[in-house]
């Protein structure tokens, strides 16, 4: 999903202001979740609320760690389209950050020979896209429920970043992961960034963000790039039903005119009088 992102951020920073863009991250619940009872679940946080996955492919043995820098992530979504605002610290609106974060982790701490999968190397990351650090951590702190056990924050207490994810995926069904919905379609078949491009282009009902024409999805960039107008085209297009709609008619006439002369020429009366005459002569002859 991660290389997605990164091809796909080029167009992303062209039709920002043309799409909501919203990225949710999904958890499971453990069957050991008790709210009662307050425990370390392997791969989960909040006694076993939220729960991860490992992804031995990138280096990651606790699936803790994942569900971390989801929270991080959300959190710098969230500073970065304004939604999450600091009162004592400032940042700058930029949608743009949140992509910029995800390629620049991807490229620093997962795209490496040795993986990097942890809160340092996501802190460098936010620091490389000029995001401030100290707001990002506000935004994570305060996403728990409750701030009373600082040394195990995320063993005992909700998260309300995690609960909406996970009422996200309730309310959609998601059941396959990662999963992409255009205009709360799910986007089905493999997935480059091409045809995600395309797939957003077709959820646009009216004008389209001109890229995408530039890429050649649709009518319009045929239209421009051979500096016809439509209206010209428009126009040809009526003058040839015009045409086909005179060859009609001239072929109309002139294949009725030929039957009539063919008509003419044979004098159907004379044979049909010739006809019956040979029909009388033979009734009245003495052999019948």
């Amino acid at each position: 999903m991660y290389k997605l992102f990164k091809s796909f951020n080029k167009y992303q920073n062209v039709i920002s202001n043309f799409t909501d863009f919203r990225p949710h991250y999904i958890t499971y619940k453990s069957p050991e979740y008790d709210p009662n009872v307050s425990k370390s679940v392997a791969n989960c946080i909040s006694k076993g609320l939220y729960c991860a996955t490992p992804k031995y492919d990138i280096g990651v043995t606790d699936g803790r760690d994942i569900l971390n820098e989801n929270i991080r992530q959300k959190c710098i979504y969230l500073i970065s389209n304004g939604i999450f605002k600091n009162s004592f610290l400032q940042q700058t609106v930029d949608k743009r950050l949140y992509w910029n974060y995800v390629e620049t982790f991807y490229d620093k701490c997962i795209n490496k020979t040795i993986p990097q999968f942890n809160n340092k190397c996501s802190i460098e990351s936010i620091k490389a896209i000029g995001m401030n650090e100290d707001i990002v951590n506000d935004c994570v702190m305060s996403s728990y429920v409750s701030e009373k056990d600082k040394i195990a924050i995320d063993l005992n207490n909700n998260n309300s970043i995690l609960e909406e994810e996970y009422n996200v995926k309730k309310k959609w069904k998601i059941k396959i992961f990662p999963t992409i919905m255009v205009n709360n379609k799910t986007l089905q078949g493999t997935w480059n960034s091409d045809n995600l491009l395309e797939a957003i282009c077709a959820g646009f009902y009216q004008e389209k963000p001109q890229i995408c024409y530039d890429k050649g999805l649709f009518f319009k960039y045929y239209v421009e790039k051979s500096g016809v107008a439509f209206s010209t085209i428009f126009f040809v297009i009526l003058i040839l039903i015009v045409i086909n709609g005179l060859i009609y008619l001239l072929c109309r006439r002139y294949i009725i005119k030929r039957i009539n002369e063919r008509v003419d020429k044979a004098d159907i009366n004379g044979r049909i009088n010739n006809v019956v005459s040979n029909y009388l002569a033979l009734k009245d002859s003495p052999n019948l």
